[in-house]
């Protein structure tokens, strides 16, 4: 499936089925059957960008393409947002109790000093940490391999 779109900076092309589609850009004076060409700059980011292009040449045999590139896992997509949620926990001024009570609910946090000994204490300290990263830029690592 191929859809395109003429803009001033060239044609947007829709590629591949619904669920995986990539968007590529071609420029305005391209013919629509002129083979197309892929420029890989060989830097740090080389090794994604080639996972990318795979990904695209898949969609254009038209072949599965499988999980987007550097897709995140299921699994730390929720801690992730965990974080997010422990560090706006930390910055509306909430305590670590408060916090844990919110993302793993109240019936798993202890009362009283117990929560001070808990494994879910520790778990939120690092929540909060890791959150506070990834509002300070390190959201950035989640686009590296």
């Amino acid at each position: 499936m191929r859809q395109v779109r003429r803009a001033d900076e060239g044609a947007y092309s829709k590629l591949g089925l619904p669920t995986g589609a990539s968007i590529a850009l071609s420029p305005a004076d391209l013919p629509a059957d002129a083979p197309l060409m892929a420029l890989v700059p060989l830097d740090a980011s080389a090794p994604t960008r080639l996972e990318a292009l795979a990904h695209l040449w898949r969609i254009l045999l038209g072949q599965s393409s499988g999980p987007p590139p550097g897709d995140i896992s299921p699994s730390r997509r929720e801690r992730l947002a965990m974080a997010l949620r422990a560090a706006d926990g930390r910055q509306a001024s909430a305590t670590r109790r408060e916090i844990a009570e919110v993302i793993f609910g109240p019936d798993a946090v202890p009362d009283g000093v117990a929560f001070d000994d808990h494994h879910l204490r520790s778990r939120t300290s690092r929540l909060i940490r890791d959150g506070l990263a990834m509002i300070a830029g390190g959201y950035r690592k989640l686009l590296k391999p």
